[in-house]
């Protein structure tokens, strides 16, 4: 797994060996092993000012961690399994996160994060991919399922739910005003809904 921070000074990677370590952006200097994880990192993502960062394993759990001071500020043992997607609401006060337990956990950070503010279950397969919108009110998620749905992220409450692919559905995105949905299929199609 890999991101970088918003401001692209730094990449976060993660993988086999269930540490994620910080690198300075461009001259690959290694800033810092985070440890925690106790098996194979799936999945991180930053927060829109670049404090925080969250990761999720092979084992179900999620981490969130103080990027300023490299520790770890929350962990989370949410899923039973897998966890393939984490991802912050644009003001970072949600985080979500979603795998093979087919069901997407919305965490409220204010509150402590270590009861789901909603769990968000519909999906008939593994939850590879999720997003919020701009506005932080909606989320998106992909399934093996081959589905796409929209759900609001301050209930739960699924709102739509697409089929528009004939596989597993790996990748979404949430078109800049909002309106739109993006996704991406094993079975070679893309679609805008």
């Amino acid at each position: 797994a890999l991101a970088f921070s918003p401001d692209s000074t730094t990449l976060a990677s993660g993988g086999s060996e269930g540490e994620l370590n910080l690198w300075a952006i461009p001259l690959g200097t290694h800033l810092a092993a985070l440890q925690g994880h106790g098996h194979p990192v799936q999945a991180i993502s930053w927060d829109v000012p670049g404090l925080r960062l969250a990761s999720s394993a092979d084992d179900g759990s999620v981490h969130v961690w103080d990027a300023v001071t490299r520790t770890s500020a929350l962990a989370i043992e949410g899923h039973g399994a897998l966890a393939a997607f984490v991802r912050f609401s644009p003001d970072g006060t949600l985080l979500a996160s979603g795998g093979a337990d087919y069901v997407t956990r919305v965490w409220d950070l204010g509150t402590g994060g270590q009861t789901p503010h909603a769990e968000l279950r519909g999906h008939d397969g593994m939850v590879w991919a999720g997003e919020f919108d701009a506005a932080g009110a909606r989320l998106v998620t992909a399934s093996d399922d081959g589905s796409v749905r929209v759900w609001s992220a301050a209930t739960g409450e699924a709102l739509v739910n697409l089929h528009e692919h004939h596989g597993p559905v790996g990748g979404v995105a949430c078109g800049p005003g909002g309106r739109e949905v993006l996704s991406a299929s094993s079975d070679t199609t893309a679609c805008v809904c």
